[in-house]
């Protein structure tokens, strides 16, 4: 559970969230989508890497930065109106080693933008829900502070050894519909639910070619590793 001094560095947002899940641990969170403002949005686009590789609008940090204000009340007006589509990812291969790649779907910059700060909303509630066990892509901690306490637990003698497994696509084979409802133990709020939605269920544009996803979520994006939390929780 956060306390005052975890708090301190927080973003509003977030904050807001943390301190209604401590009050009432049970609450399901009715109305959010408004705190997904402006700032909220600028926090999200400065989070963004300059040397990030670009979606199928070909934009980067350093232009939108250009005209930021502009770029983002443009935006947020889009989605309050509701006009806001969230464009088709672009393929990129990434090395894996030994001479294989794995595919990932890189989102247009605004599209990033909206999703960071879909996260940053969601992060203060399920953050609060996880297991003091659980490492994966929580933040402030690493894969070196989930080794600690194994190396103990081994030296104590609790535990003969440690066994490694993975999920095999994790995010390419999960079930839509049941990440949907596992969302919704918590977040009620349909136009929040509807944002992290949308980038599930637009194509991907591997070169010339155009490809629906029938199934799970092209990986890529930087909502999946908070969503995929919330599905292993």
């Amino acid at each position: 559970m956060a306390n005052a001094s975890t708090l301190e560095g927080m973003a509003p947002g977030r904050v807001k969230g943390v301190e209604r899940v401590q009050r009432a641990p049970e609450e399901r969170f009715h109305a959010l989508a408004h705190v997904i403002d402006v700032p909220a949005l600028e926090r999200a686009s400065r989070w963004q890497r300059a040397d990030a590789a670009v979606g199928v609008d070909g934009v980067t940090q350093e232009p939108y930065g250009r005209e930021r204000a502009a770029h983002l009340q443009g935006l947020h007006a889009r989605l309050q109106a509701p006009r806001y589509r969230h464009q088709p990812l672009r393929r990129v291969p990434i090395p894996k080693g030994q001479g294989k790649t794995r595919p990932s779907g890189i989102a247009a910059f605004a599209d990033t933008v909206v999703q960071d700060a879909v996260r940053e909303v969601l992060e203060g509630i399920d953050e609060q829900d996880c297991l003091e066990c659980s490492y994966g892509f929580r933040p402030g901690r690493r894969a070196h502070d989930a080794v600690r306490p194994l190396d103990q637990i081994v030296h104590r003698g609790e535990g003969a050894g440690i066994r490694e497994a993975d999920i095999v696509s994790c995010f390419d084979s999960e079930d839509r519909t049941a990440l949907k409802e596992m969302l919704a133990l918590r977040v009620v709020d349909g136009s929040l639910l509807r944002r992290i939605g949308t980038g599930w269920h637009v194509g991907v544009r591997d070169g010339e070619a155009y490809v629906e996803l029938a199934w799970g979520t092209a990986q890529g994006a930087v909502r999946l590793p908070l969503v995929g939390n919330v599905s292993l929780h």
